[in-house]
């Protein structure tokens, strides 16, 4: 009596999963990972407490003798998403 190993045929749907599963599991293990995400968390904050630092500070043209008063961002969605000008 032979006996004989049957596969059975993997559906994508089942490839893709395992694939993406590895993936992530690769990626949570990852360093660089990590430092990329504090580097996202840590640059708006510094963007809006520097920016906040400025604000409301006055330069003076030589020149004109007119007065300029820096206005800083009320959050950091306006100081990432503010064009300048």
């Amino acid at each position: 009596m032979e006996s004989y190993v049957k596969f059975e045929p993997v559906s994508f749907g089942k490839r893709l999963k395992s694939m993406i599963k590895a993936d992530f599991r690769r990626m949570f293990k990852s360093r660089l990972f990590y430092i990329l995400i504090a580097c996202a968390l840590v640059i708006p904050i510094l963007m809006t407490v520097m920016m906040s630092m400025m604000d409301g500070s006055v330069s003076v043209d030589p020149q004109t003798g007119v007065e300029t008063v820096m206005q800083g961002p009320e959050n950091t969605w306006q100081n990432i998403g503010k064009l300048p000008g």
